[in-house]
């Protein structure tokens, strides 16, 4: 999953202070009944001024399994290069051969390491009950 946040490092502040203060937030809050609306427009405004002075760039999601190691993700990396590799009109037997080892080693070595993970709950349950339940669903 990728979203989109603000980079606050690489932002304008002095950019964005000026053009709040140009734009004086204060007169967009009326006295009037509907607060909401209000508020909504004065967040418009100001989420409006702060995309133009902030810059965003988007984040992935580091949701893997706890049973994915660095060294599986090496494997990982390697197999999808040999796997763009192979895409290519000029690849030959030698890649083609190259990338189904890498892709049964990748199948072993996460089966091998989800047994394990999964093993090491069982001995866990007694001490830690909710390191257990999340794999319930």
């Amino acid at each position: 999953m990728n979203r989109t946040v603000y980079d606050y490092r690489r932002g304008d502040f002095e950019g964005l202070r000026c053009a709040l203060e140009s734009i004086n937030l204060c007169n967009l809050v009326r006295d009037s009944e509907n607060i909401d609306l209000d508020w909504t427009e004065w967040k418009d405004v100001f989420m409006s001024a702060v995309s133009d002075y902030i810059p965003t760039r988007k984040i992935k999601g580091r949701n893997t399994p706890p049973w994915i190691s660095g060294e599986i993700v090496h494997i990982l990396r390697k197999k999808e290069t040999a796997r763009l590799k192979l895409r290519k009109p000029t690849a030959s037997e030698q890649q083609r051969q190259k990338y189904k080892e890498l892709r049964k080693k990748v199948k072993i070595m996460i089966q091998e390491s989800r047994e394990n993970y999964f093993g090491s709950l069982d001995s866990d349950l007694a001490r830690r009950p909710k390191r257990f339940g999340l794999y319930l669903s």
